[in-house]
């Protein structure tokens, strides 16, 4: 009895690049466990599997597939550097939700369809255009994305063929040695000079001239798998069972001439080298007698395709019996360092497939099957799964801003599916004020994922903010480094992936007298408080004082910025978002701003005020309850359709408001602001909270037509006149009351005041 084919298991390896693939997929994907497929690649370079004691190369699981993995993060270069003796495999990987899912995985179902894959891609020819299909893998993951480890186990499914395959004499010996020196160097020259198809075709068929003389011998050309070779190895099977008829103990002389290559070469050996059919495979094996793992499904392959008389078929069916035996020769094909054939260490198995064609039959017509798991060992030498752990060999900074992205992307998986986290990422934000209020408003920004935020400020950090505002210390105070330069630095060490700058200046403000001296430094403040407001999505208004709100009101109502604003007292806090109209400068019934509840300009309020009056004296818990809340209604805006077109600029503003037929884009109707309903609820116009009562409010109300900031009348004038006329309103506030109309109210108040005093005499 000859003794079995022996084959090396193929080990896996994963690509960190696969992994994080795979987690990016997982988090957009959410809760949902679906196969995906993935492309790995094995060769037969020696490498250095020997060195660390592996039998094989091992098969490299590196990117998803390409249809799969579309914005996620690639290997440059595509596939341009492949070796030609590179095979390309296909596989699935299956990511499931838990640790306690991994384990308790039914494997075996996950393993059946993958059969059942592999058979049917022998059985309707799939395999004979793309022999690649008979190397399928199949990856089980738990990706732990908190600790970025991932737990894997991995399988190389075979089919059983339906009989034993057993090597003749153990081994031929080496390609040069079995062909000789010049069918060998054809061997190689076809390798190396076809090597588009051998990047996808792992086995291919070596066609040789048939001549009894083996020095008169040549290959012919190398081919494809499909059946055009069925007939030549029937009439293998006749020659081979007369040579038989006249060697008597063939074995014996095989072992014998292995042993001595330059003795004569006997009939046995004569008929070996033009008649029995010769296979060629990539052998990622490094031992030597046995071949590597992709070779069990090749030979399924031929014995479902060739070990038949009925596969011969035609009318020159040869005649053979039930006892003939099926040959064939095959080429384990193994590389050198330098990617040549390595025609020594390529060796040369003659196998012996078999002669009961009963077996094979009833093999040929089942359903699945009987197969081989393939299941890897770990690390321990037993089958079981294996654990990466990937923190320790990331870039910390990638590390960061995934973790970072990680609580808002497990948002989309069952809380909130309509997060648009992309946007989120692109929005940018103007912050003017870089204390309490700014402070809290920008770490709550970054843990909503928007990473594009400027300060503006004109203040040095003193000893009483670091306790208070959360992106100074105690240094930066010593340091007397200036707030929105020290804010935007800290920031940047918090989350390392963020754009942020600081702008380290004041606002103009009405009341505030501009000397001669300082016109060319407050035109200039002016100048980049414009740019910056165009260059920013959104706008937070945290400043101190009523009158530094009122530049910033107007440069927004005119560019149409959001606006969010945020005011403080000793126990309560105003949080409200101006109100945007579809054109500025045109009237309309859209909401107010911070000023239309005034009637009077803004004047000058620290004037001849105490230092409790000056400074902004509030519980502690008050501004970070307004900085959530201001940013909460952000990013509701952010979501909801009606503002979307002002924060993606792929929408189109314009055909947004087309849409909005002409209304205003946040327009009041019987039911208030409060109808506008995001996938976070609605969007209110004003929050007003009270800790003194524990109470809070959403109250909304429209434009003032006489406001100071907002108005038609001062919206028109600033575009007119720009900053002359802001100069004149940093001099003489009463200008807006005269642009407005105030101050026509106000005569008409005192005119029809009435005079109680006459009436108290009147007897009713």
């Amino acid at each position: 009895m000859l003794p079995l084919l022996q084959y090396v298991p193929l080990p896996t390896t994963v690509d960190p690049l696969f992994f994080k693939q795979l987690a990016d997929l997982k988090l957009k994907g959410g809760l949902e466990e679906k196969e995906v497929d993935f492309e790995g690649v094995f060769n037969n370079a020696p490498g250095a599997a020997p060195a660390t004691g592996l039998q094989s190369n091992r098969l490299t699981i590196r990117d998803l597939d390409a249809g799969v993995a579309q914005e996620l993060p690639t290997r440059g270069g595509g596939g341009e550097g492949r070796r030609a003796s590179t095979v390309l495999v296909r596989g699935k990987a299956f990511n499931v939700n838990t640790i306690e899912r991994f384990k308790e995985c039914d494997r075996g179902a996950f393993l059946r369809e993958c059969v059942q894959s592999l058979w049917q891609s022998i059985k309707n020819g799939e395999a004979d255009a793309n022999p690649a299909v008979l190397v399928q893998a199949r990856l089980l993951v738990f990706a732990d994305l908190k600790k970025w480890h991932f737990h894997h186990w991995c399988a190389l499914p075979v089919i059983q063929p339906p009989t034993n395959t057993g090597v003749r004499g153990g081994r031929i010996g080496s390609v040069r040695h079995a062909l000789g020196d010049t069918m060998a160097r054809q061997v190689a020259d076809h390798y190396a000079g076809d090597g588009e198809s051998h990047a996808l075709q792992h086995v291919f068929w070596v066609e040789c001239s048939e001549s009894d003389n083996p020095d008169e011998q040549k290959v012919i050309g190398v081919q494809a798998l499909p059946q055009m070779c069925c007939r030549k190895m029937c009439r293998m099977q006749i020659k081979l069972r007369a040579v038989e008829a006249v060697e008597a103990n063939v074995e014996a002389l095989i072992k014998k001439h292995q042993n001595d290559p330059s003795s004569e070469l006997t009939l046995f050996e004569r008929v070996l080298q033009n008649a029995v059919p010769t296979l060629a495979f990539v052998d990622p094996s490094h031992v030597e007698g046995v071949a590597g793992w992709p070779l069990r499904n090749i030979l399924a392959y031929i014995y479902y395709h060739f070990v038949s008389r009925d596969a011969c078929g035609g009318s020159d069916k040869p005649s053979i019996d039930d006892n003939s035996n099926w040959w064939l020769r095959v080429l384990c094909l193994r590389e050198k360092k330098n990617g040549t054939l390595d025609l020594d260490a390529s060796q040369v198995l003659l196998l012996d497939l078999g002669s009961n064609e009963d077996d094979v039959k009833l093999w040929q017509k089942c359903e699945i099957p009987k197969y081989l798991g393939g299941w890897e060992r770990n690390v321990a030498g037993r089958p079981g799964p294996r654990r990466t752990d990937l923190a320790s060999t990331l870039d910390p900074q990638r590390l960061a801003v995934d973790a970072a992205q990680l609580n808002l992307r497990l948002m989309s998986w069952r809380l909130f599916p309509e997060l648009d986290l992309p946007l989120l990422n692109r929005t940018s934000c103007l912050l003017l004020g870089a204390g309490t209020l700014g402070c809290a408003v920008a770490r709550t920004l970054v843990g909503w994922g928007i990473r594009r935020i400027t300060f503006v400020d004109q203040g040095v950090v003193s000893y009483s903010n670091p306790v208070r505002q959360s992106l100074f210390t105690y240094q930066d105070s010593v340091d007397g480094l200036g707030k929105a330069e020290a804010a935007a630095k800290r920031l940047s060490e918090i989350a390392p992936n963020l754009q942020v700058r600081g702008v380290q200046m004041g606002i103009p403000m009405p009341g505030h007298a501009v000397p001669a001296s300082m016109r060319a430094q407050v035109a200039m403040e002016i100048e980049t408080l414009e740019e910056l407001v165009a260059d920013h999505d959104a706008v937070f208004l945290l400043t101190d004082t009523r009158e530094s709100r009122w530049l910033p009101s107007l440069l927004c109502a005119s560019a149409q910025k959001p606006l969010i604003n945020c005011a403080l007292g000793f126990e309560s806090y105003l949080v409200m978002r101006h109100g945007l109209d579809r054109e500025a400068h045109v009237e309309s019934d859209r909401l107010g701003c911070y000023f239309c509840n005034d009637v009077v300009a803004p004047l000058d309020s620290t004037a001849n005020r105490t230092l409790d009056q000056q400074c902004t004296v509030t519980r502690p818990g008050v501004a970070p309850i307004a900085a959530a809340l201001a940013v909460e209604i952000l990013v509701s805006m952010v979501h909801h359709p009606r503002f979307k077109s002002i924060f993606d600029k792929g929408l189109g503003s314009g055909k947004m408001l087309e849409r909005q037929n002409s209304r205003s884009l946040d327009r009041q109707d019987s039911n208030g602001p409060l109808h506008l309903e995001s996938p976070l609820g609605p969007i209110p116009h004003q929050v007003r909270g009270f800790l003194g009562s524990w109470e809070q409010i959403s109250v909304s109300g429209v434009r003032f037509p006489r406001c100071t900031a907002c108005s038609s009348a001062v919206c028109c004038e600033y575009a007119a006149r720009g900053h002359e006329f802001l100069f004149e309103v940093f001099d003489a506030p009463n200008v807006l009351e005269k642009l407005t109309g105030l101050d026509e109210m106000h005569r008409a108040t005192e005119e029809t005041a009435i005079d109680w005093d006459d009436a108290e005499g009147e007897d009713f």
